[in-house]
């Protein structure tokens, strides 16, 4: 019976992390974000501050996020060809954006609180960043829905 009940409240988990992480995404990089740089007593660097901060405290919460449910979906197992494609290539973007896109910003970042010029860039990592979350909000909302 308690075997019974525990696939039961996994099999729940692995259907609403993907919701709950999709919402803290929405919150976090597409409702917060927006506000903040509309708000007209920011400064541009404090704006830019208080971003680096968030985003790398969300960065964390999402690799939690996404190792309890790489967990689940191997602990459940239930429709794993489709669900593991998914998980993997959200810790794929998750790789991306902590080790390449959050470190790229910050250099940029920090140009900018010396006064310094901003070289110019071929790749735009901000727009790099905000596709990959759109992405990831698609992955999470097709591992919700499966």
């Amino acid at each position: 019976m308690r075997s019974l009940w525990l696939r039961f409240w996994l099999g729940r988990a692995v259907v609403l992390l993907p919701a709950y992480w999709a919402g803290m995404l929405v919150g976090v990089s597409f409702l917060a974000t927006l506000a903040k740089f509309q708000a007209p007593s920011l400064t541009l660097p404090v704006a830019l501050d208080v971003g680096r901060v968030t985003f790398h405290l969300f960065n964390r919460v999402e690799w939690g996020c996404a190792l309890v449910l790489l967990g689940l979906v191997l602990l459940t197992r239930k429709r794993l060809r489709f669900r593991l494609p998914l998980v993997l290539l959200l810790l794929g973007l998750l790789v991306l954006q902590t080790f390449w896109l959050l470190p790229g910003m910050d250099a940029r970042i920090d140009l900018l609180f010396r006064g310094q010029p901003l070289p110019a860039q071929g790749l735009d990592l901000h727009q790099i960043y905000f596709y990959s979350d759109i992405l990831k909000e698609i992955l999470l909302f097709w591992l919700g829905c499966s």
